[in-house]
């Protein structure tokens, strides 16, 4: 991605939104703005949950779960699950919502 779209940072917080349009055989991917854009405020948008990107914010609430595999013991998995399923269910919601 080249042009404008340098000037757009990620969020996982972001109300903007990447969408792909199909115009004939050419497909593009454009920033939805949901909102007015006050004067100064950085513009972001939410990778979501198709692209392999791990988030590193560390915000309360931030969707993305990041976990070193290989540092992680086969024990300690197991206390993770409950959480990895939390957080896929709420990513399918999002999903579900924009469907």
């Amino acid at each position: 991605m080249g042009g404008l779209m340098t000037f757009v940072n990620y969020s996982c917080k972001s109300k903007d939104e990447f969408v792909e349009v199909v115009n004939g055989q050419r497909t593009m991917v454009v920033v939805m703005i949901t909102k007015e854009i006050p004067r100064g405020r950085e513009v972001t948008a939410d990778y979501g949950v198709d692209l392999w990107f791990v988030c590193r914010c560390q915000r309360d609430g931030c969707r993305t779960v990041t976990v070193k595999i290989n540092k992680i013991r086969k024990k300690s998995t197991a206390r993770w699950i409950p959480h990895w399923l939390e957080v896929a269910a709420r990513n399918l919601k999002l999903v579900m919502r924009k469907a």
